[in-house]
C-alpha cells in the first residue's frame, strides 16, 4: 500500500475518533483547573489567616517559630529570611525563592495554555474529516440517499462546537490562575520590602 492510498484511508476515518480525543483533552483540563482553583482559593485564605503585614510591623522574627502550614508567600519570605544575614543577601533569597515558587504557581497552566490555543484547530481538523468522508458517502450513494449524507456533514460540524466548547474555559482559567500567580509574586515583593524596613529590629 503506497503513502497515497494510507493518507486516503486515514482521511476516511472520519470525525469519531477526534472527539474522543477531545474529552480526554477535556476531563484533564478540568481536573487541572479543580487543582488550581482549590490551591489559589486556599492559598487567599491562609493569606488572610498569616495577617503577614501585621506580624512583619510586629514581630519581624515571626518566621523563626511557626510550624503550621500557610500561604506561598509566608513560606517563600521564610525561608529568604532563615538563608540571609543582612538586607541584601535576603533580597537575592527573596528573587531565587519567587524564582523556586513561580514552577509551582504555574503548575499546568502550560497546559491548559496550549488546550486553549490548539483545541479548536483540533476540532476543526475533525470537522474537515467528517465532511471528506461525507462527501466519500455522498459519491457513492443515489440521489435519495443525500439526507444521510448531509447528516453526516451535520455531525462533522459537531467536533469545532466541540473544540471551542473545550478551549474556552481553558481559556479563561488560564488567565485567571496567571493573574494569581502574579497576585501572589507582588504579595511577596511588596512584604520583602517591608521587611527590609524592619530588619534591624
Amino acid at each position: 500500500m503506497n503513502i497515497e492510498k494510507i493518507l486516503h484511508q486515514f482521511t476516511l476515518l472520519g470525525t469519531e475518533w477526534v472527539l474522543y480525543v477531545l474529552v480526554a483533552i477535556s476531563i484533564l483540563s478540568v481536573a487541572m483547573m479543580i487543582e488550581r482553583f482549590v490551591f489559589f482559593t486556599r492559598n487567599r485564605w491562609r493569606f488572610k489567616q498569616d495577617d503577614l503585614e501585621t506580624r512583619v510591623q510586629n514581630n519581624p522574627q515571626w518566621f523563626l517559630n511557626e510550624d503550621k502550614k500557610h500561604s506561598v508567600e509566608w513560606m517563600m519570605l521564610s525561608e529568604a529570611r532563615k538563608k540571609s544575614s543582612n538586607e541584601s543577601m535576603f533580597m537575592t533569597m527573596v528573587d531565587a525563592e519567587l524564582i523556586k515558587g513561580k514552577r509551582y504557581l504555574d503548575r499546568y497552566l502550560s497546559y491548559l495554555g496550549t488546550v486553549g490555543s490548539n483545541a479548536p484547530f483540533i476540532g476543526l481538523f475533525g470537522t474537515v474529516l467528517g465532511i471528506i468522508r461525507a462527501f466519500s458517502d455522498l459519491a457513492k450513494t443515489s440521489n435519495e440517499s443525500q439526507t444521510v449524507v448531509m447528516t453526516g456533514i451535520s455531525e462533522a460540524l459537531v467536533a469545532t462546537a466541540i473544540g471551542l466548547l473545550v478551549a474556552i474555559p481553558a481559556v479563561v482559567m488560564y488567565n485567571y490562575f496567571q493573574k494569581e500567580s502574579k497576585r501572589v509574586a507582588n504579595h511577596c515583593l511588596y512584604l520583602s520590602r517591608l521587611m527590609t524596613t524592619k530588619w534591624n529590629m
